[in-house]
C-alpha cells in the first residue's frame, strides 16, 4: 500500500498500544480528542447554528452574521469584566480566543500539541462505547502557507517564527474579511495552526493551540479534505501503524489525517497511565474546579473496564 496524503484509521486492541507509537514520528501532528468516536470534527459555532437552524437549506450568511455580533457584543460588554487586558480592536483571534475560553461558541477548534492531553480530553466525561484521538499533520497544514510566503518573499527558506506571525495575521485578516454573501469564485480555503499570543494558564497546562478556519461558512471537515487524498482513506491495523512508525521509508507526511479509535474497555488503564504522568483534571483545569473534577475520576472496573 502506497500512502501518499492519506486518511488512516485505526483502532487500539491494547491499551498500551498508543504507548509503543514512535514519538518521533507522532511529533509531526496536533492531537484532537473526541468524546464519541461517531462525532465529525465540528466547530462549537457549526454546532449552534445547525442546532438553532436544523434545515439543510440554511442560509450561510448565518454563520458570519452570529460570529459577527457575537464579537461586537463582547467587545462593547467586556470592558465591564475586565479593566486591564482589552485587545485592540482589530485583533479578532484574540477575541475569538476568550470567547472560546469562556464557552461561547467559536470558529475555533481546539487541539494540543500533546497527544496524551488529547487522550485525557477525549475521555475526560466520555461515557460512549469508543471515543478518538485526531492527528493532523502539521506540515500539511502548513505547506500552502509556506509556498505562499517563499513567493511573496522570493527566498527559499523560512523561520518558524515567521511561519507562525504569517499564518497568525492570514488567519485574524480572514476573520475581518469575511464577506455576508456566498463567493461563487472558487478561492483557498486554509485551516489555520494558530498559536494563542495571549496565553492563560488552561492554554498553557493543555499544551493548546487552535485550527482555524478561513471561511465560517463551509463545514470545517469539507476545509479539512484539501489537506489529504480522498482515495487514500483507509483502515489499518493498529500493528502495522506502529511498526510503520519505525521504518524510516516511511515519512511523515504520508499521513495528513490520522484517527486513532479507542473502546471504553481500556478507559481504565488509559486513566491510571495518565495519572502517573500527572495528566488528571487537576493538573489540565486550574483551580479548585479541576481539583473537584479530578476526585471524580474513574477508579474501578468491577466489570465494566479491563483491569
Amino acid at each position: 500500500m502506497e500512502l501518499k496524503r492519506a486518511f488512516i484509521e485505526t483502532k487500539i486492541k491494547e491499551w498500551n498500544d498508543l504507548f509503543l507509537l514512535n514519538q518521533k514520528f507522532m511529533s509531526n501532528f496536533i492531537f484532537r480528542g473526541q468524546a464519541n468516536s461517531e462525532w465529525s470534527l465540528r466547530t462549537s459555532l457549526e454546532r449552534l447554528i445547525e442546532n438553532h437552524h436544523p434545515t439543510p437549506s440554511r442560509d450561510k450568511a448565518l454563520y458570519y452574521i452570529y460570529e459577527s455580533e457575537m464579537i461586537k457584543e463582547l467587545k462593547w460588554k467586556f470592558p465591564s469584566y475586565e479593566k486591564n487586558l482589552i485587545p485592540k480592536d482589530g485583533e479578532l483571534i484574540k477575541w475569538l480566543s476568550i470567547m472560546q475560553h469562556f464557552g461561547a461558541p467559536t470558529r475555533l477548534l481546539d487541539f494540543s500539541q500533546s497527544m496524551y492531553v488529547a487522550l485525557f480530553m477525549a475521555m475526560d466525561n466520555s461515557f460512549y462505547d469508543n471515543f478518538s484521538i485526531w492527528c493532523i499533520n502539521k506540515d500539511e497544514l502548513n505547506l500552502p502557507i509556506f509556498q505562499k510566503y517563499i513567493k511573496g518573499n522570493q527566498v527559499n527558506t523560512v523561520s518558524m517564527d515567521a511561519l507562525d506571525d504569517m499564518v497568525y495575521n492570514m488567519a485574524n485578516d480572514s476573520i475581518a474579511n469575511q464577506q455576508v454573501r456566498i463567493d461563487r469564485i472558487a478561492r483557498p480555503r486554509y485551516l489555520f495552526m494558530v498559536r494563542p499570543r495571549m496565553c492563560n494558564e488552561r492554554i498553557s497546562r493543555q499544551q493548546g493551540l487552535f485550527l482555524v478556519p478561513s471561511t465560517v461558512n463551509v463545514p470545517f471537515e469539507e476545509i479539512l479534505k484539501r489537506y489529504y487524498n480522498e482515495e487514500n482513506h483507509f483502515m489499518v491495523d493498529i500493528d502495522d501503524l506502529k511498526n510503520w512508525s519505525y521504518e524510516k521509508t516511511l515519512s511523515q507526511q504520508a499521513i495528513s489525517v490520522l484517527k486513532i479509535n479507542i473502546g471504553k474497555e481500556d478507559k481504565l488503564r488509559l486513566t491510571k497511565a495518565l495519572h502517573q504522568m500527572n495528566i488528571t483534571s487537576e493538573t489540565m483545569y486550574p483551580g479548585l474546579d479541576g481539583l473537584a473534577k479530578s476526585v471524580g475520576r474513574l477508579r474501578e472496573g468491577l466489570g465494566d473496564y479491563k483491569d
